[in-house]
């Protein structure tokens, strides 16, 4: 079993019937064990429309809506759903592809170095705490903050 596989059985095990993208560079390996698993694969014509479309499933159903599209400038057109999935308190998933580890940082095709680009944002640290990789017991922090100051994200 690849780490491709694995990922999307975990995926499955979790809920996750259809996956919203856009295909690029780096998804391939993904591409391929959803479609070993039968997760539905949604190919939009571009990355905040399938940002937008796991935004809005994550709001109104409550389960995680997910997001996959290729790496660099892909990944910072779908950061525009995430950014409202995080106001709207909605569950969302981005997965993003990535070049080749051996090549990063030595400007080959869409490298980004996404963890600097996102630490460097103070106001978007906020999106990326959540502390359980089960959906039952996930939470994260929103704008629109309940009594309790959390959204519960099931």
């Amino acid at each position: 079993m690849t780490g491709a596989e694995l990922f999307v059985a975990e995926l499955k095990a979790r809920g996750v019937e259809w996956i919203s993208t856009l295909c690029g560079h780096g998804l391939s390996p993904l591409y391929a064990a959803c479609q070993n698993a039968g997760v539905r694969l949604v190919d939009t014509r571009n990355e905040q429309t399938a940002a937008y479309m796991a935004e809005c499933w994550g709001r109104l159903s409550r389960r995680v809506g997910v997001c996959m599209v290729s790496s660099g400038v892909a990944h910072a057109n779908a950061m525009t759903g995430v950014v409202n999935a995080y106001f709207d308190g909605a569950p969302m998933l981005l997965i993003t592809g990535a070049g080749a580890l051996r090549t990063a940082g030595m400007g080959h095709f869409q490298d980004l170095d996404r963890w600097r680009w996102h630490s460097q944002s103070a106001s978007m640290r906020g999106l990326w705490m959540c502390r359980s990789a089960s959906h039952s017991s996930c939470t994260k922090l929103s704008p629109r903050r309940s009594a309790a100051g959390r959204v519960r994200c099931t």
